[in-house]
């Protein structure tokens, strides 16, 4: 769920109309605004879940893959955080990588059930599919 959404279900268009009016404000009251902003969407969250609303229900509302909300993450880090996520990307991009290949190799292993040496399918054969596919050699 990204911000916009969030903003959608769990506030009001009033809401949203005092959000866009505060940079009009005097430098010297928008603190105090930007405060009575947020304890009107507190307030509102708060009768919502009291209400039993269907918005804490909704069934529309799933989880991304985790590659795409580690991405929606990226643009409120910084450093070492950005570091952090970027890397558990990569990871998550790997290893659907190496799901393809595992796809790959039930499949070549279906279409030569005696495994492709006329031995059996063993892990040295597997190693050497991973690397044919990926380009890069596996640690093994």
């Amino acid at each position: 769920m990204n911000p916009e959404t969030f903003d959608m279900l769990f506030t009001t268009d009033r809401l949203q109309r005092m959000k866009l009016v505060l940079p009009l404000f005097p430098s010297s009251q928008r603190a105090f605004f930007a405060m009575y902003i947020k304890l009107e969407e507190f307030l509102y969250i708060l009768n919502l879940a009291r209400s039993d609303s269907p918005v804490f229900e909704d069934s529309s509302i799933t989880a991304p893959a985790p590659d795409l909300f580690l991405k929606s993450l990226l643009p409120f880090c910084s450093g070492d955080q950005e570091v952090q996520i970027r890397n558990s990307i990569r990871l998550f991009e790997q290893l659907d990588e190496m799901k393809d290949m595992m796809e790959m190799a039930e499949v070549l292993q279906e279409a030569f059930p005696e495994g492709m040496g006329g031995g059996a399918f063993d892990p040295g054969q597997m190693s050497q599919l991973f690397e044919m596919f990926s380009g890069s050699p596996t640690e093994g």
